[in-house]
């Protein structure tokens, strides 16, 4: 879900900010208010609050333009930090202080929206962070707490909207060159001008920005959620045990597009244990990835012998320069990448045979008469 957000450029309207979610279907009785399509035609800015990264665009004419914060940069990181004198500190400001002002340095609170301090991923959650998770002084929804002062999440997400949305940004040069986080934001501006009529139709759906994979036998990737698949995405495929007795597997889950997993950016790991010792290739898993509207991952692993099952979360989101660097590797090596995956996969499949083979052995003697 996105948020659209309009703000008047002309002063004269002094109408408050007006917020509206944009889903598949568009219906917004609200734009046939003549004062709201008055201020609209002012102007239109798409903001993303996302959880980690937040971004701006406008629509400038027909086209859509970018905005840059004000240290240059047309992402920031929805980071706020409090320090000892009293200072707030937003965006790039708040992450470089982050390691010596840890408990004073707020982020994903986008996570702890509408949700109660009892909420069970309120908990997964606070065991990821430094800062503090209070409960609301109002009613049961979690808060946060920085320097002994609390804050809703709404207003956390605000400071960050103070830093996004500057007075100086008409007449900035447009970039043409998007991130994922930029996209969200040009989307929103674009889908804005569609609704008055300054665009062509479109829809907007957000996708994953890298490939989704586990590390499987010989350290190679094997995607499960390709790169730009709509979200939600579900995707599920078999993973055997690659030795005998094997009686825990470790599914290494990594985001990128090279060939060998040491490549990729490395995002955690599923531990599957109390697996019955048998033979390798005797013991297979369905594993199931499935990526949310709000881009987490949740890794499911179901033991098909004995029906057990296996979960794990695991939070893909990538900053615009990590996935930048990410991208341009694959770009560059992408020729050696096809040669060592067209290897891999022979071998792969080699593999497979040999196991089908001593599979088969084994049932054959197992099922063979002793001589007299």
């Amino acid at each position: 879900m996105l948020s659209l957000l309009s703000l008047a450029k002309n002063k004269k309207w002094n109408l408050p900010i007006q917020k509206y979610s944009i889903s598949n279907h568009l219906q917004f009785s609200s734009f046939k208010n003549p004062s709201f399509q008055r201020l609209i035609a002012s102007e239109v800015i798409g903001i993303k609050l996302g959880t980690t990264n937040s971004c701006v665009a406008v629509m400038d004419g027909s086209e859509p333009r970018l905005l840059e914060n004000s240290e240059g940069f047309r992402t920031t990181p929805s980071m706020v930090a409090f320090t000892e004198e009293g200072e707030r500190l937003v965006g790039i400001a708040a992450k470089r202080q982050m390691d010596t002002n840890a408990t004073n340095t707020i982020f994903g609170v986008k996570r702890l929206m509408g949700k109660s301090i009892t909420d069970p991923e309120v908990e997964q959650f606070r065991q990821r962070v430094s800062f503090k998770i209070v409960k609301s002084p109002k009613d049961n929804e979690a808060w946060v707490e920085a320097n002994g002062r609390s804050y809703s999440p709404a207003e956390i997400q605000g400071f960050v909207l103070s830093q996004e949305v500057v007075e100086r940004y008409f007449g900035k040069k447009a970039s043409k060159t998007i991130n994922p986080d930029e996209v969200v934001a040009t989307g929103v501006a674009f889908q804005t001008g569609v609704l008055i009529g300054e665009a062509s139709s479109m829809t907007i759906q957000d996708v994953t920005p890298l490939s989704l994979g586990l590390e499987t036998n010989g350290a190679v990737m094997t995607t499960f959620i390709p790169k730009n698949s709509p979200l939600p995405s579900v995707k599920s495929r078999i993973v055997l045990t690659a030795e005998d007795n094997q009686t825990q597997l470790e599914l290494k889950v990594l985001q990128g597009e090279r060939t060998m997993a040491s490549h990729n950016r490395s995002l955690g790991s599923v531990l599957i244990e109390g697996i019955e010792p048998r033979p390798r290739g005797e013991v297979s898993f369905k594993v199931t990835f499935s990526v949310n509207t709000q881009g987490m991952a949740t890794i499911k692993a179901k033991n098909l012998l004995t029906g057990e099952i296996t979960t794990g979360e695991i939070d893909p989101t990538a900053t615009g320069d990590e996935i930048e660097a990410l991208m341009s590797d694959h770009q560059a090596t992408w020729v050696g990448d096809a040669k060592r995956s067209r290897l891999m996969k022979l071998r792969g499949e080699t593999d497979s045979l040999m196991v089908k083979i001593e599979t088969m052995i084994r049932k054959t003697r197992s099922c063979a008469e002793p001589l007299p």
